[in-house]
């Protein structure tokens, strides 16, 4: 890629796939809606890049949410107000709403790595089991069960650890998405956090993927001040906003503060 437009074009047209539409849908002055009929797919789910919202709804809310779509501009559909009838609606049918935004690298910066305040390793592939195994890297600190990224084991491609003393203190991930398409993400234990270990680990990892011509991209609650932080000191744009459905079963979870 040799511009943000390409890159944002890129990514429009790998949720254009998501969508069954066309990536220049999301560049419309018009809102869409897409139907689907499928209970396994996801109920409801919509995505603006900064111009129209585009939304694939299953056929019980397609009626509902045609007429919805077609009254606000596109960024109005994921505003508070726009989104409590979106809420409302979806609740009769036992979804709750989740919200985020996603991030891509701003190529027209650069950005520098932080070896030199930091102890990064990179982790490939092959390699990856044994990190999480503690077989070759050193050990996890205080506990594996405060790191929710290990549930991903299988799926990442790319680790980038940072260490304190033999112990991993927080990292970075990457699961691939398609061959030029990577979703990254960060964590950091809490005892560790405020030191830029999250910054270092991700611009370590960015400029890897970037550097094989790969697309990473970030995504977060729209509420995550923290992370959208650190998207940007390590040289994201924010890039599009989305909405999905959460089922009943697990909204009253977090309801009971049972899962995040």
């Amino acid at each position: 890629m040799t511009s943000n437009r390409e890159l944002r074009y890129e990514m429009m047209k790998f949720y254009a796939n998501d969508f069954s539409c066309k990536a220049d849908d999301f560049l419309s002055d018009e809102n869409k809606v897409f139907l689907h009929n499928d209970l396994s797919d996801e109920f409801f789910r919509m995505k603006c890049f900064g111009n129209a919202a585009v939304a694939r709804v299953h056929e019980n809310l397609y009626f509902w949410f045609e007429d919805f779509i077609s009254k606000y501009t596109g960024f109005r559909c994921f505003d508070g107000i726009e989104m409590t009838f979106i809420c409302r609606e979806l609740a009769k049918y036992d979804y709750a709403v989740l919200c985020g935004q996603g991030a891509l690298p701003d190529l027209n910066i650069e950005r520098k790595s932080k070896r030199n305040l930091h102890d990064l390793v990179i982790i490939k592939k092959n390699d990856i089991k044994s990190f999480y195994s503690n077989e070759i890297y050193g050990s996890f600190y205080p506990d594996d069960k405060e790191w929710h990224m290990l549930n991903y084991v299988d799926e990442i491609e790319y680790v980038v650890a940072n260490y304190n003393k033999n112990k991993v203190t927080g990292f970075a991930i990457a699961c691939k998405c398609t061959d030029n398409i990577y979703d990254i993400g960060y964590e950091t234990l809490p005892q560790y956090r405020q030191q830029g270990i999250a910054t270092a680990v991700t611009i370590e990892l960015t400029n890897l993927l970037l550097d094989m011509n790969i697309i990473p991209f970030l995504t977060f609650a729209w509420s995550n001040i923290a992370s959208k932080n650190v998207a940007i000191k390590s040289g994201y744009l924010m890039s599009w906003s989305s909405m999905g459905t959460s089922p009943k079963e697990f909204t009253e979870k977090v309801f009971r503060g049972e899962a995040e």
